[in-house]
């Protein structure tokens, strides 16, 4: 297979080949779900549950590129790396209850997260989106 150089980057040396090969679908799954289909805008605020997955930590970054508030959940584990991602507000979603109301949109790329906190219907507002 022939690519074009400038489509392409070299694979960082602490990572290997099987992840570096998952960053670009993270990333393109991320864009996809934000973007093409939600259509998120700077001025919304978009909830993202497993935020410091694959996809998630991929979300974070491209909502915070657009210009939208960012809330992400982890577990306490995760919540600096969370932080260090550029989430505005991070829940610790094994001790935290979501407030209604809270969101224009919410991306989960768990299930389980969503249904363990009973969240879809719950943390959309009532213009809001959900996305699985």
């Amino acid at each position: 297979m022939a690519v074009p150089a400038s489509e392409v980057a070299r694979k960082p040396y602490t990572l290997d080949y099987v992840q570096a090969a998952a960053i670009p679908i993270a990333a393109r799954t991320a864009w996809k779900s934000l973007f093409e289909v939600a259509q998120l805008a700077p001025d919304q605020t978009v909830l993202i549950h497993g935020a410091t997955g694959g996809v998630g930590s991929m979300a974070v970054q491209l909502a915070k590129w657009r210009g939208t508030q960012v809330i992400g959940t982890a577990s306490a584990y995760n919540l600096a790396f969370l932080c260090e991602l550029g989430a505005d507000t991070v829940i610790d979603y094994p001790t935290t209850r979501f407030k209604a109301g809270v969101c224009d949109l919410m991306l989960c790329s768990i299930a389980s997260a969503a249904k363990r906190n009973n969240a879809h219907g719950r943390c959309s507002n009532q213009a809001g989106s959900w996305f699985r």
